[in-house]
């Protein structure tokens, strides 16, 4: 599965615009340099679990980085009614 390449675009335009090397960024949500290559490639989709922690730790929007954040956010809102 490839990532839309509007998200490869945004992560590595706010990658370069704020000076932090892949490594670095790699290093700060506990992936490695390779994957964060192969999202900017384009190569890998950014989980959710992934998308959020980029959220917590750099203050993206983690919708913007994978479609599913926000159904797995209103998942956990909703209860079961019996």
């Amino acid at each position: 599965m490839m990532i839309e390449k509007s998200t490869a675009i945004f992560l590595r335009k706010f990658i370069h615009d704020n000076h932090i090397t892949q490594t670095a960024f790699a290093a700060k949500i506990g992936v490695s340099q390779g994957l964060i290559g192969q999202w900017l490639r384009g190569e890998r989709p950014i989980s959710v679990a992934k998308s959020l922690d980029i959220e917590r730790t750099f203050r993206i929007d983690a919708g913007l980085l994978n479609n599913d954040v926000q159904l797995v956010r209103n998942c956990k809102r909703m209860r079961v009614v019996k």
